[in-house]
């Protein structure tokens, strides 16, 4: 669901260079010369890999030795959606919000410099049209593109609420002027940039469910009927 909220050409493969090179094989059919390889679920440490070419060979090729740089491919061993394999583009106005349940709760735009103690509104209007986290001098602020994204957000929550997620945020920006997803990704290890805290506070009391893992949840929710030895 998510990828098909993206508004770039994107595919999801294994590590094995048979699937690595026909998804760049697909995506070179639809157009795509320049791509941007990722582990699909990754630390925020692991790099990006950019890539351009029209030779699914030789792009997997370098795929390939990307992979054995470090020890993360041993872990997406066997996953067979372990890439996300996408067209690059140019991503403006990146901006995150900070969902619980299937709505926004607030949000604020991705410069790394702002904290919660420069917010100014439940979805703050300061942003940067390219992304630079330490430079204050190419911030300017957007209201109207802050409702614009809140907007999306909700339109976003409501899809995404058949998929399991609780809270999470969600990292929008505009391509070729359209909302788009950059990612979603867990709340517990997301910058805050210039946050609405008390906002995401209110809405963490509200629905306190939504906090709760999955798995945890189903185990509580089966605690009487099938209880623990001791």
């Amino acid at each position: 669901m998510v990828r098909g909220l993206m508004h770039r050409p994107s595919e999801t493969c294994s590590i094995d260079p048979p699937d690595v090179r026909a998804a760049f094989a697909r995506l070179v059919d639809r157009g795509a010369a320049s791509f941007l390889v990722k582990y699909a679920v990754r630390e925020k440490a692991l790099p990006n890999l950019p890539l351009d070419g029209t030779d699914p060979d030789a792009l997997a090729d370098r795929v390939a030795g990307w992979l054995a740089e470090d020890w993360e491919s041993m872990r997406a061993e066997g996953v067979s959606d372990a890439l996300l394999v996408q067209k690059r583009v140019r991503m403006e106005y990146e901006y995150r919000m900070f969902m619980v349940g299937d709505e926004p709760a607030c949000g604020a735009g991705n410069i790394g410099v702002l904290t919660p103690v420069d917010n100014e509104a439940v979805f703050d209007p300061k942003m940067q049209r390219i992304r630079a986290d330490m430079d204050r001098s190419t911030v300017g602020r957007r209201p109207d593109l802050a409702e614009r994204y809140r907007e999306a957000a909700v339109r976003f929550g409501r899809a995404l609420a058949g998929d399991g997620y609780g809270a999470y945020v969600l990292d929008l920006c505009l391509i070729d002027g359209e909302v788009s997803i950059v990612e979603l990704n867990g709340m517990m290890n997301a910058g805050l940039f210039a946050l609405d805290m008390s906002a995401l506070t209110r809405a963490m009391r509200a629905r306190p469910d939504q906090f709760v893992p999955v798995s945890l949840d189903g185990l509580l929710a089966g605690r009487d009927a099938c209880p623990v030895p001791v």
